[in-house]
């Protein structure tokens, strides 16, 4: 919704779990390498920056020389970040001119000024939204969705598969975009695993009533946003950061 005027698109290489396809940015997309030290081409980088008023990234700069090029350049930086992958208080590292967290989780250790810029959800995308009150009665479906799987069980997929192996017979489906670790497999039948995107994001809750996301750490999940939107039903754990 944005229609940037330039878009940069970083090949990380091997730290890539699944290929790029620029075409799929911008016609206007800008290709540039990372080094194996995640350094970026420096000329490349401010040539792009040339004749830009703000440059925004997710989470990372990739390297975060890129906030003094553009400002060298006369462009502004906003990060939308990750609270839980912040480092700058750690490391001597160039600061953007601005953060966004998309929650408020965690605000109260990132940099003062942080923008709270909350993430919205096309509604229009969803337009039958309560169709599961003229569904016959059955047994609910479960959704889980983990997209890619992160480090400490983030999403909850190995708590989602060990509740409904204690909750027994239920219709119950992990969709993923990349096969599930070995040790996270079900061990039985008693829920479904699905790899693979779908063409529409929208018709990822078509089948479901109830989407459960044990999730344990990060703020912004689009997931549930767009389960919501989608009309399902949502559990979660109360507890920080989903409360």
């Amino acid at each position: 919704h944005l229609h940037p005027q330039k878009t940069l698109v970083v090949d990380v290489g091997e730290f890539e779990a699944q290929p790029i396809f620029p075409e799929d940015y911008a016609p206007n997309a800008t290709v540039v390498q990372m080094a194996p030290d995640g350094s970026l081409p420096e000329r490349k980088v401010r040539r792009w920056l040339s004749r830009l008023d703000v440059v925004l990234t997710v989470e990372t700069f990739y390297d975060w020389r890129m906030c003094d090029w553009a400002r060298d350049a006369g462009a502004r930086t906003v990060v939308q970040m990750n609270p839980e992958f912040y480092r700058h208080a750690m490391y001597r590292l160039p600061h953007p001119d601005g953060w966004w967290n998309p929650t408020t989780w965690r605000m109260e250790v990132l940099p003062d000024g942080t923008r709270h810029v909350p993430v919205p959800v096309d509604l229009t995308k969803f337009p039958d939204r309560h169709r599961w009150r003229d569904q016959p009665a059955r047994p609910p479906r479960f959704l889980h969705s983990v997209g890619r799987f992160s480090i400490f069980d983030r999403a909850g997929p190995e708590t989602f598969s060990r509740a409904c192996h204690l909750a027994g017979a239920l219709d119950a489906t992990i969709t993923t975009l990349e096969p599930l670790p070995a040790e996270l497999q079900p061990a039985g039948d008693w829920v479904r695993v699905e790899v693979g995107a779908v063409a529409n994001y929208w018709d990822a809750y078509e089948r479901f009533d109830v989407m459960v996301l044990p999730r344990k750490y990060g703020g912004l999940s689009l997931p549930t946003q767009e389960a919501m939107a989608a009309g399902l039903a949502v559990i979660m754990p109360a507890a920080s950061p989903n409360l």
